[in-house]
């Protein structure tokens, strides 16, 4: 299989060495990297270019955007000059360790039913305060986990950097998408509800997370933004929709659409803020909760500010 991968770039010359160098040096090759820069205005591209020349990386192309188109379109311009049957997101500011691309491949290679992985990470947390990592993403054993259930549906749990996806997913998600979702989002889902999304527990990336991360929420935690968040999750939801309205898949369309309404109603709630709705409505959907936790999210939320 030949992959490829898209890389994004905007005023990233204090990172992206360390990130090139850790692609240049994997145990496998990749067949293509596709490096599209939104009009940094440092010397991002020029960084990138000399690399790509100092080291003969003949099958590496770079591509500069007339004008910026922000992070989540510009991610599915690099995907749509990908020509691989494999191709790995890739953030400008990660370290891929050496063997990222041969194990993710091999399980590709060795498992036709997976069309989506992704894997565990090693987090680097910079700023004012210490990041959280996801559950489990410190777990190291190389179990391939298939990741299913309606719970997961308009959700996401892991950043879109340690994915690799074939590119029957790709092509989904040029037929049905929305621009307003993240790119991830997308792939994550579409995986999911076609039975293909997958974990290798590996961490096979140090993924770097700051106040300048691109998906990292300028707005404090609370109601505002717990009602963005639904919000997008109600989006991802609308592009799934579409997806098996087209292929005529009744049972997920109804399962899909649970779980559309659920986000919505929250989404209105933490708009409204009304803490008694809330009390109200997690009595009645507690069920569709993954966990008490989260409902302690939602009701700390409440109490605080926009």
């Amino acid at each position: 299989m030949r992959c490829s991968i898209a890389v994004t770039t905007y005023n990233g010359s204090k990172y992206i060495i360390e990130l090139l160098n850790s692609i240049k040096n994997q145990t496998r090759t990749p067949d293509e990297v596709i490096i599209v820069d939104d009009v940094s205005t440092d010397d991002t591209v020029s960084i990138v270019k000399e690399f790509v020349e100092k080291n003969f990386l003949v099958n590496w192309n770079i591509f500069r955007n007339e004008s910026n188109i922000g992070w989540k379109k510009n991610f599915r311009k690099a995907l749509s000059l990908c020509t691989g049957n494999i191709i790995f997101f890739c953030d400008q500011d990660d370290i891929w360790h050496k063997d990222k691309i041969d194990v993710m491949c091999n399980v590709f290679e060795q498992h036709s039913n997976v069309k989506v992985l992704i894997s565990n990470y090693v987090l680097l947390s910079e700023g004012c305060k210490q990041i959280r990592a996801q559950k489990e993403s410190d777990r190291n054993d190389g179990l391939l986990k298939w990741l299913h259930g309606n719970k997961r549906i308009g959700t996401i749990s892991r950043p879109g950097c340690t994915y690799a996806f074939t590119k029957e997913i790709a092509e989904l998600m040029g037929t049905f998408d929305n621009e307003n979702c993240a790119h991830d989002h997308v792939v994550y889902n579409l995986g999911l509800i076609t039975d293909s999304l997958y974990i290798i527990n590996r961490q096979l990336i140090d993924f770097r997370r700051h106040t300048c991360n691109a998906s990292t929420y300028k707005m404090k935690f609370g109601k505002g933004r717990k009602a963005l968040e639904a919000k997008e999750r109600v989006d991802v939801c609308d592009v799934l929709l579409k997806y098996c309205q087209k292929i005529n898949n009744t049972q997920i369309e109804k399962s899909i659409q649970r779980r559309r309404n659920f986000y919505s109603a929250r989404m209105k709630i933490f708009n409204e803020g009304n803490l008694l709705k809330m009390l109200g409505f997690i009595i009645l959907n507690v069920k569709q909760y993954w966990s008490i936790r989260e409902i302690f999210v939602d009701l700390i939320a409440m109490v605080k500010s926009k």
